[in-house]
């Protein structure tokens, strides 16, 4: 609905799998956007994907913190996503990408016509920036410290 409502058109890459597909379809077509509108499906590698964007739009009712949103970030992609996803919290307003309410469209659809391609640029650098540190190393030696303390105060 957000894509239907932007002053201007643009593409979506709609990639992943979901029981609901044939009703995002059908809602395309008749909002007449449909012929710029890629269902792709589940995939096992999202980076062609990423690489082919300019943004990345997740605005999910609920998810704690979506692995997707983050290599979306890592990809330098800026983030549009919904208050009660958990990368919001990483996702800064205006400076790598822009948190709104899942349900509010207009919203949505106002900052998808914000992020022109030197906005989508700037905010997408922004946003590998803000998860670089996040690597699978840095997240093994945090787990590590998280264990050792939690052993410590156990049996000390």
């Amino acid at each position: 609905r957000a894509l239907a409502r932007r002053s201007e058109p643009a593409w979506a890459l709609v990639v992943g799998k979901d029981k609901r597909a044939g009703r995002y379809r059908t809602l395309a077509a008749r909002l007449g956007i449909a012929e710029r509108v890629r269902f792709v499906g589940g995939v096992s590698d999202v980076r062609p994907y990423l690489a082919a964007s300019d943004a990345f739009v997740l605005p999910t009712l609920y998810d704690p913190f979506p692995n997707a949103a983050l290599e979306a970030m890592a990809a330098g992609l800026p983030v549009v996503t919904s208050t009660k996803c958990g990368a919001a919290e990483i996702v800064r307003e205006g400076e790598s990408g822009f948190v709104r309410d899942a349900l509010d469209v207009s919203g949505i659809a106002q900052c998808l016509d914000r992020l022109d391609p030197a906005t989508s640029r700037r905010l997408g650098e922004a946003a590998r920036e803000a998860v670089a540190a996040l690597t699978p190393e840095a997240m093994a030696v945090e787990y590590l410290a998280l264990y050792e303390r939690l052993l410590a105060g156990k049996l000390g």
